[in-house]
């Protein structure tokens, strides 16, 4: 909907808005030559890799899934697949309740030798060891998981659903995930998917840009309380916290 007020009418009258999203290959093929625009605005000046996948168009900005790792259906944060929440359903504030943030691209692997930060790199859980969100956060806490892969990119493509990242480890804090079964799949049931544990990412010093529901723009420190950066991801958790706090 944005791709109108930034002057590309052209590119948002390209897509096939028919073709469902959660339907990857159909959806891809339907809009092959939109979704590999690129679209200067999506993409931070910091940051300077591509996407992983070179015929998809990237983005440096991200939507807020709150504070659980997984909930693709429905989360506590502002955003969500299928999603209807409007302003009144932001009961703690839109100034106190996060919209967008940042997850770089430029990951392991990149050409650009600044471009490798050991602390974006995404480590990837195997199959359902975790036994909770907690448990998959101690492990991602761990400077050198165990039984785990260190997949080592990680990008963000701007005109698909996952642009999405979660208010649970702190800015810049390395990307954790975990392929599970039996977890709630968009149409209702369970099935295969991910567990997130996708923090905002940027190539920025100490920090992250955080766009909040209200419009303004703050910049947020890595050193940020978890009881705060978690407050702000959620949009009814009825958390109290000043502006001096972040």
């Amino acid at each position: 909907m944005l791709l109108p007020q930034l002057e590309r009418e052209g590119l948002y009258n390209s897509f096939n808005f028919n073709v469902d999203n959660c339907v990857p290959n159909y959806y891809f093929a339907a809009n092959s030559s939109a979704i590999g625009a690129r679209v200067e605005v999506f993409l931070c000046p910091s940051d300077g890799a591509e996407p992983p996948a070179k015929e998809w168009g990237g983005t440096n900005y991200v939507t807020n899934f709150g504070t659980e790792w997984d909930s693709f259906n429905v989360t506590n944060g502002v955003f969500h697949i299928l999603s209807s929440t409007s302003v009144r359903d932001i009961v703690d504030g839109t100034c106190n309740t996060a919209a967008f943030s940042e997850h770089a691209m430029g990951i392991i692997g990149s050409g650009n030798p600044s471009h490798r930060l050991a602390h974006l790199r995404q480590g990837l859980r195997r199959s359902t060891r975790s036994l909770n969100q907690a448990d998959l956060e101690l492990w991602c806490a761990t400077p050198n998981p165990s039984d785990g892969i260190d997949t080592g990119n990680y990008g963000t493509l701007w005109a698909w659903r996952h642009s999405d990242y979660r208010h649970v480890l702190s800015p810049n804090h390395r990307f954790c995930t975990e392929a599970r079964f039996g977890v709630p799949i968009v149409y209702g049931g369970v099935g295969f998917s991910y567990q997130y544990l996708n923090p905002a990412t940027s190539f920025h010093p100490n920090g992250v840009n955080l766009l909040l529901c209200d419009g303004s723009v703050r910049f947020i420190k890595d050193s940020i309380s978890r009881g705060v950066w978690q407050a702000l991801g959620t949009r009814a958790g009825q958390e109290t916290i000043a502006n001096t706090e972040f």
